[in-house]
């Protein structure tokens, strides 16, 4: 009896191990109602292509730069988030935002704490200070309506490319971020986001050429008996200005200053 309770024992034990090793490999939580999959996927996304990404909020307490006063960050859809000494929690202190990756123009990512951000958290010596932690971002992805926070669960979404001659079509691809879960859905509902029509075309020319992500629940479309991704909020991935000439360098004769809006090349001795 006694070898029979400690096998129970030892197989309950055993079972908490592993659910709570494989936490980053779980489907949507409970929020998310009654997904359906358009039958089979093929391999899960990989944690290499959904993994790394987090929110940021600003740290609000009253106490010297940079111990206070940075920003607070978390990855999205878990609950905890590994901080630059190594330790899990909630969220993360972080006493600067680098942005020098991101390429011209990131600068003005400065502040922006409704945008959800890709990145890792890395450790900088801040003089007396000592060692804080630091958030080097790889990506910045622009809030569709930075009045709005997001609630659900994270997503990214594409076009998987294909194509259907009636409804339903799982036509969009949708990854759980910093998950390996996937499945494809019938549509992306942007419309209770409440951003402006521009940025919502923004967002669906976006869906069809690249991707966006998206926080919401999916729930069914009982008009065309699919799925549909239903958003709380949307993202459109940021990008470097391309006629930026501090990246682009000018040609002879010409030198790259601040014009109104972005930095142009203009001839040596004239001003904007």
């Amino acid at each position: 009896m006694k070898s029979r309770i400690f096998g129970l024992v030892f197989l309950a034990t055993l079972s908490a191990t592993l659910a709570a090793c494989t936490v980053e490999n779980e489907g949507p939580t409970s929020s998310d109602d009654e997904i359906l999959t358009s039958g089979d996927l093929g391999k899960d996304d990989s944690l290499s292509s959904t993994s790394t990404y987090y929110t940021v909020r600003p740290d609000l307490r009253r106490c010297i730069s940079p111990v206070c006063g940075g920003y607070w960050v978390k990855r999205v859809n878990l609950s905890s988030t590994r901080c630059a000494d190594g330790r899990y929690a909630a969220e993360c202190y972080v006493a600067e935002m680098d942005f020098s990756a991101l390429g011209a123009g990131a600068e003005e990512l400065q502040g922006n704490i409704t945008a959800a951000f890709r990145g890792t958290i890395g450790v900088k010596t801040f003089d007396i200070y000592g060692k804080l932690g630091i958030f080097k971002a790889t990506e910045a992805w622009l809030a569709g309506n930075p009045e709005v926070a997001p609630k659900g669960t994270f997503y990214r979404a594409k076009d998987n490319g294909m194509r259907c001659f009636k409804a339903p079509c799982f036509n969009i691809h949708e990854a759980k971020l910093n998950s390996t879960w996937h499945t494809n859905v019938s549509g992306v509902n942007l419309e209770k986001v409440g951003a402006t029509p521009e940025q919502v075309e923004k967002a669906l020319n976006a869906l069809y050429t690249d991707s966006i992500l998206v926080a919401g629940t999916n729930q069914k479309n009982y008009s065309i008996g699919g799925v549909d991704l239903v958003a709380t909020q949307f993202y459109t991935k940021w990008q470097p200005k391309a006629d930026d000439c501090r990246a682009s360098g000018c040609p002879t004769g010409e030198y790259c200053t601040f014009c109104w809006v972005n930095y142009a090349c203009i001839p040596e001795g004239a001003v904007c």
